[in-house]
This record gives structure tokens, C-alpha cells and sequence, in this order.
């Protein structure tokens, strides 16, 4: 169960070094963190992209494992469900503050989206829960 990645983990340890660094560029050169009213769309589609190259390495190691149940785990759940949202979300959280500028009705309606994949994954999370409670008082 959890996360057995060791053949992985100097890319784990290179994706963790890389967003920092992106992260602290961002913060320096790109983005008006002075203002209050904005929101970093580009900060928030880069942690959807590594968010999700996390969890396709939970896939692959879950693959390597030979395991012939992966969904039993609650950790499953957890990782599809944020799986979804950051697919669905990468391309919102991208091009939602241009959109804010050219047709702030349109960002407002396509905010639902984002609104949508949270619920998804909400009960993703729930399911999770309710495995990991049936796993223990099944014994």
C-alpha cells in the first residue's frame, strides 16, 4: 500500500527542485503578487502539471507492483480523484486570468467547471475514507 517508488526517487527529488525554482521565478519576475485581486493562473497550472506527473508516477508504481487489485486501497481513490481534477482543471487554472481580461462572464460560468472537478474529487476522498473504515473493522 502507499507509495513504493524507489527506482523513481531522484525524479521525484528533480520535479521537487525544479518547481521550487519555478515557483520562486514566478514569484520574482512574472507575477503582480503586490495586488490583492490577483490570481496566479500560472502558479496554479503548474501545480496541476505536477500534481499530475505525481500521480502517473503512483500509476506506474502501482503497475510495476503486479498487484491484482489496485483499487483496494484508499490511497487509490485519493490519487484518481485528484487525478481528474487536475486534468480537467490545468487548462481553467491556465488561461483563466487572459479570460478574466476579455470576458470576465465567460471566466465567471467556466469557474463551474473547476467547481465540478472539487466535487469529484470531494467524493473521491469520501470513498477513500469509507474503504480505508471498511478495511479496518472488516478484521
Amino acid at each position: 500500500m502507499g507509495l513504493r517508488q524507489t527506482s523513481l526517487v531522484r525524479l521525484r527529488y528533480l520535479l521537487t527542485v525544479i518547481s521550487v525554482l519555478i515557483i520562486i521565478l514566478n514569484f520574482i519576475f512574472i507575477e503582480d503578487f503586490g495586488n490583492p485581486n490577483h490570481l496566479s493562473g500560472n502558479l496554479l497550472a503548474v501545480e496541476a502539471y505536477l500534481l499530475l506527473i505525481y500521480c502517473l508516477l503512483y500509476y506506474l508504481s502501482k503497475l510495476r507492483e503486479d498487484d491484482s487489485d489496485i483499487t483496494s486501497g484508499p490511497d487509490f481513490w485519493v490519487v484518481i480523484g485528484l487525478s481528474i481534477y487536475v486534468v480537467i482543471n490545468f487548462f481553467v487554472f491556465l488561461f483563466y486570468v487572459p479570460m478574466i481580461y476579455h470576458d470576465s462572464l465567460l471566466a465567471e460560468r467556466i469557474w463551474n467547471v473547476h467547481n465540478i472537478a472539487y466535487i469529484l474529487l470531494c467524493i473521491f476522498i469520501t470513498r477513500a475514507f469509507y474503504d480505508s473504515a471498511r478495511h479496518q473493522f472488516a478484521v
